[in-house]
């Protein structure tokens, strides 16, 4: 697998953009005159993957170094978020990655499991170098070890050879950037890049670069989603409707702490009565329909992990784990 992963290493550009956020909202993209173009037409490309469409390229501003108005050739979270940061620690590299995919919807950390639930399901495909494969704006990344098991240090979305989005912890003082893709790989100590880990180093995690092809899960969830499941949209609205209410505190929303739990608590007890009434059509469901339930368990464990680490609020935690139950008892 490490020699794999290194084919990915070999013809990575060394990128000096920058992307400024300007008081009036325009996010500004600087780089060298002779790349500037590259940049601009890579960030297109992978707006056009992510959104569908195509935008309207700003004249490049020419002088020792060139800029360009780059805000309409952002896709819509890197455009609302460039680069700003979460009001605590908590908002992570899984989060942004999974966000961008739409397998979660709000700010939050989110576990490596989450994250490796998503790529080793049948919506992703690792690439493989050997076989030609090359990564694609849009791809998913992710910096692993994979010498001992499988441990995923980070997450990211890749544009380019030379740049990615990502966030590079999950600490507040780190922002939603489009990066360099080495200054990323230096951050997180991707072998190949910057000083190596000491050997006696616990807190210095390193690995290599591997890549996926995945299918948005909006897609996904919109093609197996009928009349005849409707369970899997209620399921989904709920959970959704925890996770939006929850992250307004990872952005410093002030809102009271008893409409957090009073919201969070009607949601969870109206999503076990109807888990409950439903128990029966539960029992009958394909390998794509539990894969979504799955999902949904990983997003109420998660949450129901970070609340009781930031409350120790008991009764909320055993809601969590009630709504939990009641899913089909293949989840994990």
């Amino acid at each position: 697998m490490v020699a794999l992963a290194l084919l990915f290493t070999t013809s990575l550009a060394f990128s000096e953009a920058r992307l400024t956020r300007l008081p009036s909202g325009v996010i500004r993209l600087t780089e060298t005159c002779a790349q500037i173009a590259n940049r601009q037409n890579e960030l297109a490309a992978w707006t056009n993957q992510a959104e569908g469409r195509s935008c309207q390229k700003k004249p490049i501003t020419r002088g020792k170094t060139c800029s360009v108005d780059i805000t309409d050739c952002l896709p819509d979270h890197a455009r609302r978020y460039q680069g700003s940061s979460a009001a605590v620690d908590g908002p992570n590299c899984f989060n942004l990655a999974l966000m961008m995919k739409n397998v979660v919807g709000g700010f939050r950390q989110s576990s490596d499991g989450e994250f490796k639930n998503y790529l080793s399901s049948s919506l992703c495909r690792e690439l493989d170098p050997a076989q030609g494969d090359r990564p694609q704006a849009g791809d998913v990344g992710s910096v692993e070890d994979r010498i001992d098991g499988r441990v995923i240090h980070h997450g990211f979305i890749y544009i380019s050879p030379a740049l990615v989005y990502s966030k590079n912890s999950q600490s507040e003082t780190d922002p939603y950037a489009v990066q360099s893709l080495r200054g990323m790989a230096i951050a997180n100590h991707v072998d190949g890049y910057g000083p190596p880990c000491p050997e006696d180093s616990e807190g210095c995690p390193h690995g290599q670069l591997h890549y996926f092809r995945c299918q948005n899960f909006q897609t996904f969830f919109d093609q197996i989603v009928s009349a005849r499941k409707p369970i899997l949209s209620e399921v989904r609205r709920r959970v959704d409707a925890i996770e939006c209410f929850y992250q307004g505190t990872q952005f410093g929303e002030q809102v009271p702490e008893n409409s957090v739990q009073t919201h969070i608590t009607d949601n969870l007890q109206i999503l076990t009565s109807y888990l409950q009434q439903q128990a029966g059509h539960l029992a009958n469901l394909t390998s794509e329909e539990r894969y979504v339930l799955q999902t949904m368990y990983l997003r109420l464990d998660n949450m129901r992990t970070l609340q009781y680490q930031e409350r120790h609020d008991l009764k909320l935690s055993s809601l969590y784990s009630k709504a939990m139950e009641k899913l089909p008892p293949t989840m994990p």
